[in-house]
């Protein structure tokens, strides 16, 4: 082949393509280098979004803040009233000391649950609610414990509930007499039926009232125990019928009361239906019987 013809075909063959590091871009258009500023544009951009993100924020926040301050500061939002209900042992200048409230403080600054904790912690105090009523009432509703007996405990006397639970010492303030409730070892797991027994006493089942008992005892061997103060007599009531077992000893009592010799028995004991009466000594019945 001549170089002749290599030449002619050399100059029939298509162009080679070219390579380019120019990008070219989706649409087949060469970036004529432009691309890096747009990138820079667009950042420029996202930087100014969010330092006015942040000054949005910042402002608000600060506003916000200055808002509480002024509502926790005005004077309209100051306490003028603070209601206490439900309260019978407790006083009212007890509640105020205990809830460290006082007229004058601002109502939005206070802070309703430790208000709450610290009335709920008081010793009478069963349950509480505090509320507060915009602008400038605070409102205390209590439910209290109730005292059922008398509770020897650490060579203290106690205030109990009828479960036998302590609620506060024994004092001069208010006093309110209570029967002596007395537990022999293991007594204390009977808590159910000491608060049935109350429960009783309330309901009037017996003919005799809370007022008319000197002392409570709890035994799981003897059952239950009823120290009457007038007569002066013990009533005994194995377990676990102690119901039925009190109904029978009340039985008794009425039949010795009828034939006038109730003067001369110091306990009356029922057991599985069985009733056994102990007799008084003898120093014991006259005194009785004077």
């Amino acid at each position: 082949m001549s170089a002749a013809a290599v030449l002619t075909k050399r100059s029939l063959a298509p162009a080679a393509k070219r390579t380019s590091n120019r990008y070219r871009d989706r649409d087949g258009k060469r970036d004529g280098g432009s691309r890096p500023a747009g990138n820079i544009l667009a950042a420029l951009y996202r930087l100014a979004a969010m330092i006015l993100g942040l000054t949005f924020l910042t402002s608000l926040s600060l506003g916000l803040l200055a808002g509480y301050r002024f509502l926790t500061t005005s004077p309209f939002f100051d306490l003028r009233r603070i209601e206490i209900n439900g309260i019978e042992r407790v006083s009212e200048q007890e509640m105020l000391e205990a809830s460290g409230l006082s007229l004058g403080q601002n109502s939005l600054s206070l802070n309703i649950f430790e208000v709450w904790e610290k009335l709920a912690a008081m010793p009478w105090v069963r349950d509480v609610t505090v509320r507060r009523v915009l602008p400038r009432t605070m409102q205390i509703s209590v439910v209290e414990r109730q005292a059922a007996f008398w509770l020897p405990q650490d060579d203290r006397l106690y205030y109990a509930e009828a479960d036998g639970r302590a609620i506060a010492p024994v004092a001069p303030q208010k006093l309110v007499s209570r029967p002596v409730l007395l537990f022999e070892d293991g007594g204390e797991a009977l808590s159910p039926l000491l608060q049935d027994f109350w429960a009783s006493l309330n309901a009037r089942d017996w003919p005799f009232s809370v007022n008319d008992v000197s002392w409570l005892r709890l035994s799981p061997k003897l059952g239950l125990e009823v120290a009457l103060a007038e007569p002066r007599l013990v009533l005994r009531a194995a377990l676990p019928d102690w119901r039925q077992g009190l109904t029978d000893t009340i039985a008794v009592w009425d039949d010795l009361a009828r034939r006038g010799e109730l003067g001369r028995v110091s306990t009356v004991s029922a057991r599985e239906g069985k009733v056994w009466v102990r007799l008084a000594r003898p120093s014991q019945a006259h005194g009785r019987e004077g």
